[in-house]
Formats: structure tokens, C-alpha cells, sequence
């Protein structure tokens, strides 16, 4: 993790974690691809976190584009599907692609991350949790969550997006593989 995230989350947060979790994983053991699913398990997360939004971003084949098919956001939070080139946020994948889970606090205070401070404040994103989605031992995307204030993440909210991001990696019909 890039930033000290805090100590304690909330009992009643634990639990409503603890809850999505075992849903997203009966979700993804049973369901088949459809349309939905992405923003269905991305709502779970950000209500779980109570977060700003949350998603799943695909990198593509050739590790030139991002694409989120599905985000989901609180109101007024925009949503941001569409196709990202890797180049704004070359730092995060970077990170993401040795295998770093990355829990972000406060974006502007984080120096590392160079030119991707812009990518994410022209998205409304003040803090952030990414986790590496691998397969086949390659990066192929990224579980997200993003908070429109500045943030605090707690040790268990982090290890809540791995869990998730486990899950999604075990899932019947994985994310697309970047080709060779």
C-alpha cells in the first residue's frame, strides 16, 4: 500500500463487508456473463465502502487501454465507462503490474504519482483503492474504488478489495486475458 491507512473500521462496516463478499462470491460462482453483472458487483463494493464509486477496469491485449465497461457511483458522482489510454495512468499500472495492491489517501499529497494526479482529478477522484486483477501471471485489470474527498482507508477495507478482487480472479468466466 502507498499510504498509511487507518486503524479501525466500524463493527456495523465490517459486517456489511463481510455480506458482500459472500454475495459477490455466490454471484460470480453461478452467473454467466451478462449485462449488469460488472455494475452489480461494482455497486455492492462502493456500498459496502461507502465509497464515491467503484468498478473494474480491463486492460487491453496490447496494455495500451483501459476499459470499464460498468462503474457504479453515488449520486452525484458521475459514472466514468469508457476507454482510458494506459499513459494517464501509467504510475498506478506500473505499481499494479509488479503485483501491488495500491490504498491511496489523498491523490494530491502523493508525489509518486506524478501525472496520474491529473488523470484522477479530471474524474473527481481524491483517494483511491486499486488491486491487480491477474491471469496466466499478467496484469489484465484492476478492482477499483475511488472517493471523492480525501480518505483514510482502514487495513480491513483494503483487505476487503483484495477478497474481492480474489473472488473476481476465481470466477467460472475470469476478465479477459491480455493476449501475447
Amino acid at each position: 500500500m502507498s499510504d498509511h491507512p487507518a486503524q479501525g473500521p466500524s463493527p456495523s462496516g465490517a459486517a456489511q463487508r463481510t455480506e458482500a463478499l459472500r454475495r459477490i462470491g455466490q454471484l460470480l460462482q453461478v452467473e454467466k456473463p451478462r449485462d449488469g453483472l460488472e455494475l452489480e458487483v461494482s455497486g455492492m463494493i462502493g456500498h459496502a465502502l461507502g465509497a464515491a464509486r467503484a468498478g473494474y477496469a480491463q486492460l487491453d491485449g496490447g496494455a495500451s487501454t483501459l476499459r470499464i465497461r460498468d462503474d457504479w457511483a453515488a449520486p452525484p458522482v458521475a459514472c466514468i465507462a469508457g476507454n482510458y489510454s494506459t499513459e494517464l495512468f501509467i504510475e498506478t499500472i506500473n505499481r499494479l503490474a509488479a503485483g501491488q495492491v495500491i490504498a491511496v489517501s489523498d491523490i494530491a499529497a502523493s508525489p509518486w504519482l506524478g501525472g496520474d494526479a491529473g488523470a484522477y482529478a479530471s474524474i473527481g477522484a481524491r483517494a483511491f483503492i486499486k488491486v491487480p486483477v491477474r491471469r496466466y501471471g499478467r496484469l489484465c485489470g484492476m478492482l477499483f474504488v475511488h472517493a471523492d474527498q480525501p480518505r483514510d482507508w482502514s487495513f480491513s477495507e483494503v483487505d476487503f478489495m483484495r477478497e474481492a478482487a480474489e473472488r473476481l480472479s476465481a470466477a467460472p468466466v475470469p476478465p479477459a486475458a491480455p493476449e501475447a
